[in-house]
Protein backbone atom coordinates (compact mmCIF):
# COMPACT_ATOMS: atom_id res chain seq x y z
CA UNK A 1 0.00 0.00 0.00
CA UNK A 2 1.36 3.57 -0.22
CA UNK A 3 -0.13 6.29 1.99
CA UNK A 4 0.27 10.10 0.14
CA UNK A 5 -0.86 13.14 2.25
CA UNK A 6 -1.66 16.16 -0.05
CA UNK A 7 0.99 18.99 0.69
CA UNK A 8 0.48 21.81 2.97
CA UNK A 9 0.16 25.89 1.81
CA UNK A 10 4.13 26.87 1.87
CA UNK A 11 5.26 23.26 3.01
CA UNK A 12 8.89 22.97 1.63
CA UNK A 13 9.70 19.45 1.71
CA UNK A 14 6.68 17.30 0.35
CA UNK A 15 9.34 14.19 -0.22
CA UNK A 16 8.10 12.48 3.25
CA UNK A 17 4.07 12.86 2.49
CA UNK A 18 4.15 9.40 1.40
CA UNK A 19 4.57 5.89 2.51
CA UNK A 20 4.59 2.66 1.07
CA UNK A 21 4.34 -0.32 3.64
CA UNK A 22 2.85 -3.94 3.78
CA UNK A 23 0.10 -5.71 5.62
CA UNK A 24 1.31 -8.69 6.58
CA UNK A 25 -1.92 -11.35 6.73
CA UNK A 26 -1.39 -14.05 9.07
CA UNK A 27 -4.77 -16.47 8.50
CA UNK A 28 -2.84 -19.60 9.61
CA UNK A 29 -3.69 -19.26 12.99
CA UNK A 30 -3.32 -22.76 14.91
CA UNK A 31 -4.43 -23.53 18.50
CA UNK A 32 -2.52 -25.16 20.74
CA UNK A 33 -3.67 -26.98 23.92
CA UNK A 34 -1.35 -27.28 27.01
CA UNK A 35 -2.59 -29.87 29.59
CA UNK A 36 -1.45 -30.64 33.25
CA UNK A 37 -1.72 -31.59 36.57
CA UNK A 38 1.06 -29.92 38.14
CA UNK A 39 2.79 -26.41 37.65
CA UNK A 40 6.33 -26.95 36.05
CA UNK A 41 9.10 -24.83 34.90
CA UNK A 42 8.90 -26.80 31.85
CA UNK A 43 5.43 -25.39 31.02
CA UNK A 44 6.21 -21.88 31.17
CA UNK A 45 9.44 -22.60 28.97
CA UNK A 46 7.15 -23.66 26.23
CA UNK A 47 4.50 -21.26 26.87
CA UNK A 48 6.84 -18.90 26.45
CA UNK A 49 8.62 -19.83 23.24
CA UNK A 50 5.13 -20.58 21.69
CA UNK A 51 3.62 -16.63 22.62
CA UNK A 52 6.56 -15.34 20.40
CA UNK A 53 4.93 -17.14 17.50
CA UNK A 54 2.36 -14.93 16.31
CA UNK A 55 0.46 -17.77 14.63
CA UNK A 56 -0.30 -19.67 17.77
CA UNK A 57 -2.59 -19.17 20.11
CA UNK A 58 -2.42 -21.42 22.93
CA UNK A 59 -4.58 -22.55 25.64
CA UNK A 60 -3.20 -24.17 28.95
CA UNK A 61 -5.81 -25.97 31.62
CA UNK A 62 -5.28 -27.96 34.28
CA UNK A 63 -6.55 -30.95 34.33
CA UNK A 64 -9.47 -31.17 36.55
CA UNK A 65 -10.13 -27.72 34.88
CA UNK A 66 -10.90 -28.43 31.86
CA UNK A 67 -13.57 -29.69 29.91
CA UNK A 68 -12.45 -31.92 26.88
CA UNK A 69 -13.55 -30.32 23.65
CA UNK A 70 -10.48 -31.04 21.66
CA UNK A 71 -11.50 -30.35 17.82
CA UNK A 72 -10.90 -26.72 18.44
CA UNK A 73 -7.06 -27.34 18.98
CA UNK A 74 -4.55 -28.27 15.96
CA UNK A 75 -2.14 -29.50 18.89
CA UNK A 76 -2.44 -30.97 22.41
CA UNK A 77 0.90 -30.84 24.52
CA UNK A 78 0.72 -32.55 27.78
CA UNK A 79 3.14 -32.19 30.55
CA UNK A 80 3.68 -35.06 33.13
CA UNK A 81 -0.31 -36.25 33.48
CA UNK A 82 -0.58 -38.60 36.25
CA UNK A 83 -3.84 -38.08 37.76
CA UNK A 84 -5.47 -37.18 34.96
CA UNK A 85 -9.43 -38.09 34.69
CA UNK A 86 -10.14 -40.79 32.24
CA UNK A 87 -12.71 -38.76 30.22
CA UNK A 88 -9.93 -36.93 28.86
CA UNK A 89 -7.60 -39.37 28.42
CA UNK A 90 -10.53 -40.84 26.41
CA UNK A 91 -11.14 -37.63 24.69
CA UNK A 92 -7.29 -38.00 24.04
CA UNK A 93 -7.83 -41.41 22.87
CA UNK A 94 -10.22 -41.09 20.25
CA UNK A 95 -9.04 -37.64 18.93
CA UNK A 96 -7.83 -36.87 15.46
CA UNK A 97 -5.84 -34.00 17.28
CA UNK A 98 -1.54 -33.59 17.17
CA UNK A 99 -0.44 -35.11 20.48
CA UNK A 100 2.73 -33.90 22.12
CA UNK A 101 3.51 -35.86 25.60
CA UNK A 102 5.79 -34.64 28.57
CA UNK A 103 5.76 -37.51 30.46
CA UNK A 104 8.33 -38.70 33.38
CA UNK A 105 8.63 -41.77 35.51
CA UNK A 106 5.71 -41.04 37.60
CA UNK A 107 3.21 -40.36 34.08
CA UNK A 108 5.00 -42.82 31.74
CA UNK A 109 2.22 -45.53 32.60
CA UNK A 110 -0.40 -42.91 30.28
CA UNK A 111 1.43 -43.92 27.31
CA UNK A 112 -0.32 -47.40 27.57
CA UNK A 113 -3.82 -45.98 28.53
CA UNK A 114 -3.39 -43.52 25.04
CA UNK A 115 -1.40 -46.57 23.10
CA UNK A 116 -2.48 -49.80 24.59
CA UNK A 117 -1.28 -51.56 20.71
CA UNK A 118 2.39 -50.25 22.23
CA UNK A 119 3.32 -47.97 18.74
CA UNK A 120 2.50 -44.73 17.65
CA UNK A 121 2.11 -44.25 14.02
CA UNK A 122 4.10 -47.27 12.91
CA UNK A 123 6.99 -46.90 15.24
CA UNK A 124 7.67 -48.38 18.71
CA UNK A 125 7.40 -46.92 21.72
CA UNK A 126 10.70 -46.99 24.01
CA UNK A 127 10.80 -46.26 27.73
CA UNK A 128 13.94 -44.50 28.47
CA UNK A 129 15.24 -44.43 31.95
CA UNK A 130 17.72 -41.97 33.02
Amino acid sequence: YKVLVDPLDGEQDINNNSFIFFVDVLDDQHRILILSDITHPDIAAVRSVLAKMNNYEVDFFKTEDFIPILDEYHLVITFYLVRTPSNILQKLEESDVSLLMFVNPSSVSLLDVIYPSGSVSGLMIRRVVF
